[in-house]
Formats: structure tokens, C-alpha cells, sequence
């Protein structure tokens, strides 16, 4: 237990004490939902002794990898690329979304037909079922979903929030319901709702410190366990607690299980796969759903630094550090030198940041879309930079 409490405790006086950039906030999510349940759980969910070297070897590199990005430089100097990149003139802007709203639907009807029938609670996964199977012959219609749903869309709709224009609320809303009739997928509906309560909290303009964020996720888990305590039932945990902090812990140590003892996967299931062969007949999330719960169908996703072991070994745990360190670095510039609209750029980056703790680095930055997320705040016109004091 000291070893547990230790190594949980270890990285707190390398947070930000005040959550102010991109990369502040999406560092504190990955420690309270990624960095202390993969220390916590498997320690009392695996029946079997976790304190072997090679776990312990894991968690201390995942330690080091976190801590080197919690340093930052105090001088950081502008990125000379995104200095020379241009703003977008406002119509030009505005007339670049109008297409990319355009072609997305006609994609979306092409692919899924003309459909605008909201699915109920019950047939989400008939219709999950139905998106695979189009969206296995149409890999970029899978992208634009994603895009959509969780960036262009939300951004727009944050815009008409910003700007008091009822029109592109409705707008927003109306296609966020089309997105979500395409995929029956909730996250879809509950992300603009998220999204509209971070932006009003953060318009509060109060300095948000990480030791109050690390708080009110505790009392917001402990709320779960009293609520299910005084109705008699696990509903809250099952559907919160379980599915954000503890499954995806449970996953990670029996990647790291698995990868340890068998070959690694090159990345050659995906992009690198002209480079070399693959050795498993599924992918490793379907893997490790069909090894340890016999279910080849289930997706046993995982965090980008146990996603870069499989991959590498310890030493892809520190490649997906290094790529990470360098687009927190971008949203960092980006938003200090480009966004004039901070509290949007700020929700997007919050929206964003669950997604590490349940994807590859490859996947957040091209599926998620955390490239059009810096595309995005990059091209959009402002008339001057901000500065914020202290950063």
C-alpha cells in the first residue's frame, strides 16, 4: 500500500498549480484518469501478485515520461512555422466551414442514405452494428464523423454560443442529432452538453488550480459510490466510475501482461504495416478482448503509453511522450499566439483529453482529430493575440 500511495502521490508537485493553457488541463486529466488508476487498480482487481519487477519497471517509466512532460520550459519561444502561417480572412473562413459542412454531408448521405431518424436507447447498438459495416468500405467517412461530432461541430457551435447567433446554435444542435442518428453514439450528445457547461464555467474568468480540479474529481467519484450506497444499487459506479477509471486500468495491465510475455506489434496492424508483417490475427484491443474475456468482437482499448509499449516496448512508451510533448507544445502556441477566443480553444482541449486514456497516439491525432483541432485555431481570424500573465 505505501508503494501504491507513493508512486500515486510522486508527480503532484510537478502539476501546474494553476490550470491556464491547453496542455495544463489536458495533463491533469491524464493524471487523475490515466497516471493513478493504472498504479491503483490492478493492485486490487488482479488476483494475482502485481509486484513484480516488470510492472514496477512500467509504472516508474510511465512516471518519468509523465514528469518530462509536466517541465516546461519558462522561456518558450514561438513556433517559427505556425509564426508564418497566415489567419484566414473572416469570409474566407467562414466559407471554408460552409464547404466542410457541405462535403461532410453529402459523404454522410452517399455512405449512410438519407436518414434522419434519432435511434432510441434500445436500437444504439443495431445501428453501431450498421455503421461498422458501411464504414469498413468508407475508412474517411469514419474520419469525418469523428471530426465533426467532436471538433468542427462543437467549435461551431461554441462560436454561435460566443456570438449570441441562435442561427448556428440551432444549426449545431440539429446536426449533432444527424451525427448521432449516422452512429448512436451518446458521447455524441453528451459532448456539446459538456461543451456549453466547461465554456460558461470557464467565462467565470477565476484561476482554476489543479489541486481544486483533483478535489472535485474525487468528490464527484465519491458522490457515485454514496448515491448507489443509499439507492441500493451499482448503476452510478457500472456506468462511471467502472467504464472511466477502472476497466480502462484493468486493460492496461493485461496489455502490458500480454505484450510483455509475446511479440510486440511494430505498429504494422496500421501504418507501418508496408514495413512489417503482423504477427496476430486481430487487432490488439480485439486481442486482448478474445484472450481474456472471449470476446473477439470486444475492443479493449488502452491508453496511448501502454498503446506505445505494445508497439515498442519501453521505448515506445517514450516516442508517444515525445510526439505528445510536441503537439502539447503546438496547442500551447497556438492558443497563446493565435486564439483570441481562449475559453473555446480550452473546451476543445478539455473534450480532447479523455481520448488519451483510451486511444493510440496515432488515433488522437488523426481519428479524434487533434490535428484539425490546431488546423482549426490556427486559420481562424482574430483581430490580435493574448497573452496571458504568468504562462
Amino acid at each position: 500500500y505505501f508503494f501504491i500511495y507513493f508512486f500515486s502521490l510522486l508527480p503532484i508537485p510537478f502539476l501546474p498549480r494553476f490550470l491556464k493553457l491547453p496542455s495544463d488541463y489536458i495533463l491533469v486529466f491524464i493524471y487523475v484518469l490515466t497516471y493513478i488508476p493504472a498504479i491503483v487498480v490492478p493492485f486490487f482487481l488482479i488476483e494475482k501478485n502485481l509486484l513484480n519487477n516488470e510492472y514496477i519497471l512500467f509504472l516508474f517509466v510511465f512516471f518519468l515520461c509523465f514528469v518530462f512532460l509536466l517541465i516546461r520550459k519558462p522561456d518558450k519561444k514561438r513556433n517559427i512555422i505556425l509564426s508564418l502561417i497566415k489567419k484566414l480572412n473572416i469570409y474566407w473562413f467562414n466559407f471554408s466551414l460552409f464547404l466542410i459542412y457541405l462535403i461532410s454531408t453529402i459523404v454522410f448521405i452517399i455512405n449512410f442514405g438519407f436518414n434522419f431518424e434519432v435511434p432510441s436507447l434500445l436500437d444504439v447498438y443495431d445501428v453501431r452494428l450498421q455503421y461498422r459495416e458501411v464504414v469498413s468500405d468508407s475508412l474517411f467517412s469514419a474520419y469525418m464523423v469523428g471530426w465533426m461530432a467532436y471538433i468542427i461541430n462543437i467549435f461551431t457551435f461554441l462560436r454561435g454560443v460566443q456570438t449570441k447567433n441562435i442561427f448556428l446554435i440551432i444549426f449545431t444542435i440539429v446536426f449533432q442529432f444527424y451525427l448521432f442518428s449516422l452512429m448512436a453514439l451518446k458521447s455524441h450528445l453528451a459532448v456539446m452538453i459538456l461543451a456549453f457547461l466547461i465554456y460558461i464555467y470557464l467565462n467565470r474568468e477565476i484561476q482554476f488550480k489543479s489541486s481544486t480540479f483533483i478535489k472535485l474529481t474525487f468528490i464527484a467519484f465519491s458522490s457515485f459510490f454514496l448515491i448507489d450506497l443509499f439507492t441500493s444499487t451499482t448503476l452510478t459506479q457500472a456506468l462511471i466510475t467502472r467504464r472511466i477509471l477502472i476497466v480502462p486500468a484493468q486493460l492496461t495491465y493485461y496489455h502490458f501482461e500480454f505484450f510483455n510475455e509475446n511479440v510486440k506489434t511494430f505498429w504494422s496492424y496500421n501504418i507501418f504495416s508496408i514495413f512489417s508483417d503482423y504477427n496476430y490475427n486481430l487487432s490488439p484491443p480485439k486481442l486482448i478482448g478474445d484472450i481474456y474475456f472471449n470476446k473477439p468482437e470486444m475492443t479493449a482499448v488502452v491508453n496511448i503509453f501502454m498503446e506505445g509499449y505494445t508497439a515498442f516496448g519501453y521505448f515506445g512508451v517514450f516516442l508517444v511522450t515525445f510526439i505528445l510533448k510536441f503537439f502539447l507544445n503546438i496547442l500551447d502556441d497556438v492558443f497563446l499566439y493565435k486564439s483570441k477566443s481562449n475559453n473555446m480553444m480550452l473546451v476543445s482541449s478539455i473534450i480532447l483529453a479523455y481520448s488519451l486514456s483510451s486511444s493510440s497516439i496515432l488515433t488522437v491525432i488523426l481519428t479524434h482529430g487533434l490535428l484539425i483541432l490546431i488546423i482549426l485555431f490556427t486559420l481562424y481570424p482574430n483581430h490580435k493575440s493574448i497573452s496571458i500573465k504568468g504562462s
